[in-house]
């Protein structure tokens, strides 16, 4: 390590700079070593490299230390230890090239071979690296503003006021950084935890947890599903993110668009704990819903009357699909929809009972919402939040089939038209595989025991095939697995995604016709243009049962517009009144800060709306 001298604040500042890479080339650098870093180094290291990048670029400099000091923004003890864990890490390096006088001036400048780039190439590589980045980070703009305004932050264990009303330290700023670094193109972060955050930010665990809820204060993240351990079927635990894309923090950058925004009557829960509900009820009492196989038609029937008619006060299925009138009426859909969780039920049965997927699934007493004496306004006040509870362990699983839902739908043209039309679609296997979620999902393996039944099998029937036999096994049993997956992907898109679509055709239909010329040519481009836009349902905390809410985003806005659809009853239930699917009104409004945190498109803690 070479010893970094104290310099005279009154030396000359001297720069050996490459002219040919001009400053719209420092993101670039800055991002290429950042991918490279990634755990490596302190969250003042992380800092340095940020401000050295953004001041110096490629460049050389021999400011004293005392002036570095106040360009990087770290107080100039601190400094010296971070240069040296720079230049340890092989990120700067730090010579002495001067003679004479100027001997011991010590010269900082990028170290470009940690990043491989040499300065004969480094034009068209950073020329080559910007279009890649371009494609790989969607919100590169909004990581350039944040960048540029690094200028603003300095360490300090006070926030600093960067902008009215907001109100940034450099620990948020990072967090902030690595959110944005691996969100898509509607804010949406997943597979982000604090993990992630720690090796990317060099922060400490209760550093990150006041960040995360800094930034929620100051409107940079509109909402998040809790992360969660012992999940049912999927082995992420990371929270999900939706980030605030038209924060007035991102000035020209920012991205609007259109928040839809589902209202539910009460009582009302989401699909996946409505589905939770009923196998647990069907596992603790089957000899109350089914006494013989030939009673196996009248289990739905019987579902549907418990607890006070429960699923059909918050049906399983919303949308009225698109039938023969014989099978179209509520009772029928509704039965027709339990026996299909019965289905399903009944085939995650068969899994091997050592095998832990489903068993996270099933809920305690006053998680089900078909046990007696259940209040669901109350479960949040009597029960303490766990990352194991219910609360957080469905409420992401919720969540990431939400996105893998929207996902299929927003790529899939003609699934989501047959679904705006009320057909009663279902996600086949090549949609559900097109994901590419199974990193997401629990590893299937079939037990050791069950590996000796397969053998046992086979050599009484003389066969010897064994991992052949097992690989088929195992490829039925991960089959069952998706299509009760994609099951519940189904119910997510008859019950909100399909609601969604009916506003924004709606709407869309307004803008089409308001925008389009009175000319034939005009009305014939309005009706055949068909196009299938892209969204996404937000996530959210998993005890929000009123809101589910939509983002569409439009990088031609320059506001964001919001659309309240209201689900509604047509009669109160009252003895002898007939169920019946909902009615839907909908209309724009304009929400206060109340009303947004009351959606779930803000933090309960934000303190403004940042717009």
């Amino acid at each position: 390590m070479i010893p970094l001298p104290e310099m005279q604040v009154n030396e000359v500042e001297v720069f050996v700079v490459e002219q040919k890479i001009s400053e719209q080339h420092f993101l670039t650098l800055f991002m290429a070593f950042y991918q490279r870093v990634d755990g490596q180094l302190s969250a003042y290291a992380f800092w340095a490299l940020i401000t050295f990048i953004r001041n110096f670029g490629v460049g050389s400099t021999s400011l004293p230390l005392g002036e570095l000091s106040k360009v990087i923004g770290i107080q100039v003890k601190k400094l010296r230890g971070v240069l040296n864990e720079l230049e340890q890490q092989g990120i700067l390096k730090i010579d002495f090239p001067e003679t004479g006088q100027r001997s011991r001036v010590r010269h900082l400048k990028l170290n470009l071979t940690y990043i491989r780039l040499d300065s004969a190439t480094s034009i068209e590589w950073l020329e080559n690296s910007n279009k890649r980045m371009v494609r790989q980070i969607p919100l590169l703009k909004l990581i350039q503003t944040l960048f540029i305004k690094s200028d603003g932050i300095s360490i300090s264990n006070s926030p600093i006021k960067i902008e009215i009303d907001c109100y940034l330290d450099y620990r948020s700023y990072l967090v902030l950084l690595r959110l944005l670094y691996s969100a898509d193109s509607f804010g949406i972060v997943i597979g982000c935890g604090i993990g992630e955050i720690e090796q990317a930010t060099g922060l400490k665990k209760q550093s990150i947890y006041r960040a995360i809820q800094q930034l929620k204060e100051m409107g940079f993240i509109r909402s998040q599903a809790d992360g969660a351990i012992r999940n049912s079927f999927i082995q992420t635990e990371s929270p999900i993110y939706a980030l605030n894309l038209s924060h007035q923090f991102w000035e020209d950058a920012a991205i609007y668009g259109k928040f839809y925004i589902l209202k539910y009557p009460q009582p009302h829960v989401f699909e996946v704990q409505k589905v939770a509900s009923i196998f647990t009820l069907l596992d603790q009492k089957t000899g109350l819903f089914l006494t013989n196989e030939n009673e196996n038609l009248e289990v739905g029937f019987k579902l549907l009357k418990h607890i006070d008619h429960y699923l059909m006060r918050d049906p399983v299925c919303w949308m009225q699909p698109l039938l023969h009138e014989k099978n179209n009426h509520f009772n029928a859909v509704q039965s027709a929809e339990v026996m299909k969780l019965f289905d399903h039920y009944l085939e995650l049965k068969k899994l091997h009972p050592e095998n832990p997927l489903s068993a996270a699934f099933y809920l305690k007493p006053h998680e089900n919402i078909l046990k007696d004496g259940v209040a669901l306004d109350s479960v949040e006040c009597t029960q303490p939040i766990k990352l194991s509870g219910m609360l957080n362990r469905l409420g992401l699983f919720q969540s990431l089939l939400e996105q893998w839902c929207c996902q299929i739908y927003s790529q899939n043209k003609s699934l989501f038209k047959m679904l705006r039309d009320a057909n009663p679609v279902v996600i086949d296997e090549e949609s559900f595989e097109r994901l590419g979620c199974t990193d997401f999902l629990y590893p299937y393996s079939l037990q050791a025991t069950q590996i000796n039944r397969i053998g046992e099998d086979l050599t009484q029937k003389n066969e010897s095939d064994k991992n052949k036999s097992v690989t088929f096994r195992l490829k039925v049993e991960q089959s069952r697995v998706h299509q009760f997956l994609m099951a519940l992907m189904d119910l997510i898109a008859y019950n909100q995604i399909y609601f969604f679509q009916q506003c924004m055709r709606r709407h869309s239909d307004i803008d089409q016709k308001l925008s389009a010329t009175k000319s034939s040519l005009g009305r014939v481009l309005v009706n055949s243009t068909e196009i299938v836009t892209p969204f996404r349902i937000l996530p959210r905390s998993f005890i929000q049962n009123t809101y589910s809410c939509c983002f569409v985003p439009d990088q031609h806005a320059e506001t964001n517009r919001y659309f309240l659809s209201e689900l509604a009853f047509q009669e109160p239930f009252q003895d002898g009144t007939r169920f019946d699917f909902p009615t839907q009104q909908i209309t724009e409004t304009s929400p206060t800060l109340a009303e947004l945190k009351d959606y779930g498109l803000l933090h309960h803690h934000c303190l403004s709306l940042f717009e």
